[in-house]
């Protein structure tokens, strides 16, 4: 319920006409930390 809520409050702040698998997963998804991300690829 409370996933379902906060996707739901996310599509209504960006006036998206549909939820989609995408806006699930940006939804859900932890944050990226870039500078490890940038220290793992070299």
């Amino acid at each position: 319920m409370n996933m379902a809520g906060e996707l739901l409050a996310v599509a209504a702040h960006r006036e998206a006409r549909q939820i989609d698998e995408k806006l699930f997963l940006e939804t859900t998804s932890p944050p990226i930390d870039t500078k490890a991300a940038a220290g793992r690829r070299r």
